[in-house]
């Protein structure tokens, strides 16, 4: 799918560094992480929550998110 304006991906599916995703970061766009294995908590601005695998974690554009994994993660990320 390709974004018909800038002619860009208009859909990201990848598979991030877990180490990135534990430093805080904001997006403009919605994204969805799939936590295929690990267990951990999530900040999403200033709510923390525990998740473990398999999950689906869900944040809206510009919403400040940051993982913080008990061990090793492995995250699907579709944006």
């Amino acid at each position: 799918l390709y974004d018909r304006v800038s002619g860009g991906l208009s859909l990201e599916v990848a598979d991030p560094d877990a180490a990135t995703l534990t430093i805080p970061h904001r997006t403009n766009y919605f994204t969805v992480y799939w936590v295929r294995n690990g267990r951990g908590a999530f900040r999403a601005d200033d709510a923390r929550h525990p998740f473990a695998a398999s999950c689906l974690l869900f944040f809206t554009p510009y919403q400040a998110v940051r993982l913080e994994p008990d061990g090793g993660l492995r995250v699907t990320a579709v944006r």
